[in-house]
């Protein structure tokens, strides 16, 4: 599969320059993307780019509001994240990602949002005014590709088709080595009910895939496997479904 992945990203090369995603305020080399390829190895981390400290990627619905208790449950969980030493990173807008945002910042955090033109100009919406940096890209898939490649773990809150997305490319990069083995948690009953149907299923491993995937149903059970997972992983001990 690793192939398929590779001529996937050989594809960016040819975009052009003007298309080319915007990282820091400047256009990142396509063609070197595509270079570096879709295969992790080398272990990327932004561990090692912000001083030590990890950075987590949340994924999650744009469609929820202040009262909402997915939106009050991704504020809790930004400011714990914050609160634990943690970078919060999320796809910049609404919702979920707006309310994770509030969370971390209000707790001092370093909150980072990653938008692209597919959504903002095709929806009309701006970032929300909680985020300390952004990161622009003309392509969903490279949003995509910076919110996976460049976080030391994952948060998956409930959400739609595009949150489905994230937790299924998610899943499959780690699973196939693609990306270095990293905490990987999904949020509430809706995604727990659907890895547990999954794993019942003959196309899933039963165990083999609790390694690269867990469940919570509370902020705090969420903040404890994420803290945790790093000596989990030392004892080789890998997380489970709750």
């Amino acid at each position: 599969m690793l192939p398929r992945f590779g001529s996937y990203f050989l594809s960016v090369a040819q975009i052009q320059r003007q298309n080319a995603p915007k990282y820091g305020g400047g256009a990142v080399d396509a063609a070197a993307q595509a270079r570096r390829g879709f295969c992790y190895t080398g272990g990327w981390s932004m561990q090692s780019q912000r001083g030590g400290m990890k950075t987590i990627s949340v994924f999650g619905s744009s469609q929820v509001r202040p009262g909402d208790p997915v939106y009050d449950d991704a504020e809790t969980i930004g400011r714990g994240l914050a609160r634990a030493g943690y970078a919060v990173m999320s796809g910049g807008y609404h919702g979920v990602m707006e309310a994770v945002s509030k969370g971390a910042r209000e707790a001092g955090g370093h909150v980072i949002g990653v938008t692209t033109d597919q959504i903002g100009s095709r929806f009309a919406v701006q970032p929300n005014a909680w985020l300390s940096e952004t990161h622009n890209y003309a392509l969903l898939r490279d949003r995509l590709l910076h919110m996976v490649e460049r976080s030391d773990g994952y948060l998956a809150m409930p959400g739609g088709v595009g949150t489905l997305h994230e937790i299924s490319e998610t899943w499959e990069l780690l699973r196939i080595g693609a990306l270095p083995r990293r905490p990987f948690v999904v949020y509430g009953e809706m995604w727990t009910l659907l890895i547990k149907q999954l794993q019942a299923t003959r196309f899933i491993s039963g165990g083999f895939e609790e390694r690269y995937v867990a469940s919570a149903l509370q902020p705090a059970a969420a903040l404890d496997l994420l803290e945790n997972w790093w000596q989990r992983m030392q004892l080789d001990a890998p997380p489970g479904i709750d």
